[in-house]
């Protein structure tokens, strides 16, 4: 059985759903980077519905990114040849969004986070429509949260609240 988190919006258009998996990785990025924000891409699908983003992958931040103690800059290099790779395999998965830590402080997006989000340059690039952003703040190897929003193009972000952690087969 696996722990997943789940995220949905106040007006169920936007879901979101992390493996523990995923969680784990972005902790022990976390823990890896001390005092610095670190972070990566979400990669995975979606659900028949297609309003719900299921994370298969919590992807580590890549070589060029920039961890700075209250920025951080995710890299390029090798993102597009491991979303390339992910998309030929049977079981196509792609770019989600984005996630990144607050170390020790809260979980809440930022304008500069907004701003990046909003970008088109994301849209185009990766395809798609509506990105997500997961944050993970407070004290990654003690007490720790995560906020999530989606990204529609042309609105504000759209927050998801933390429905449940549960298990799945």
């Amino acid at each position: 059985m696996t722990a997943l988190h789940r995220f949905r919006s106040a007006d169920l258009r936007y879901g979101l759903t992390l493996p523990d998996e995923a969680v784990k990785r972005m902790l022990s990025e976390a823990i890896r980077a001390k005092d610095r924000e670190t972070g990566g891409v979400l990669i995975g699908l979606y659900n028949e519905a297609l309003d719900t983003a299921i994370v298969t992958l919590a992807a580590p931040p890549p070589p060029d990114s920039r961890e700075d103690p209250s920025t951080f800059w995710r890299g390029v290099v090798g993102v597009r040849e491991l979303l390339q790779g992910l998309w030929s395999r049977p079981m196509r998965t792609y770019y989600l969004g984005e996630w990144h830590v607050h170390p020790g402080l809260s979980a809440e997006h930022s304008g500069l986070d907004d701003q990046t989000m909003h970008g088109h340059d994301l849209r185009r690039s990766f395809q798609c429509a509506v990105p997500v952003l997961v944050i993970l703040g407070g004290d990654p190897a003690a007490k720790w949260h995560l906020q999530a929003w989606a990204y529609p193009e042309g609105t504000r972000a759209v927050p998801m609240m933390f429905e449940k952690t549960g298990g799945s087969r």
